[in-house]
């Protein structure tokens, strides 16, 4: 898009219908001279030296594949970090068939402190014929 032959970035241009030069840009760029930068990828062609590259931005943390104007990824709530590949304080990462995402710590009001695990969570139930085998519901109180 530019006269500097390091903002040249492909050299299949041609006339079109309407006087104005139209390029084939290379993977990574758009535009009709090449001039911004395609999805998943991060750079501005319009200034002298810079490119397009492939953006370092967490596909399940980011908002866009993109960086915005200061060169940062744009993180989706509760994501932090230079590439939103972290959850914030006070939340945890969950991961199901479903869902990738960080959530607020719910622990029925007692804390809002807590951490990501491996461990995973399950519904067990018990049917009961004419015994309970000893099993009791509690509420424990602090």
């Amino acid at each position: 898009p530019l006269t500097s032959p390091s903002n040249q970035f492909t050299q299949r241009c041609r006339l079109d219908y309407d006087g104005q030069a139209t390029c084939d840009c290379p993977v990574g760029y758009k535009g009709r001279r090449c001039e911004s930068c395609d999805i998943n990828y991060s750079g501005n062609p319009l200034l002298p030296g810079d490119y397009c590259k492939l953006s370092a931005c967490n596909p399940i943390g980011s908002l866009a594949q993109t960086y915005d104007e200061f060169g940062q990824c744009r993180c989706k709530d509760y994501f932090v970090g230079k590439t939103c590949d972290q959850c914030q304080e006070r939340t945890f990462y969950v991961e199901d068939e479903f869902k990738k995402d960080c959530i607020p710590c719910f622990c029925m009001g007692i804390t809002d402190q807590c951490t990501s695990t491996s461990w995973y969570r399950d519904k067990i139930t018990a049917a009961f014929v004419t015994s309970t085998n000893n099993i009791e519901l509690v509420n424990y109180e602090t």
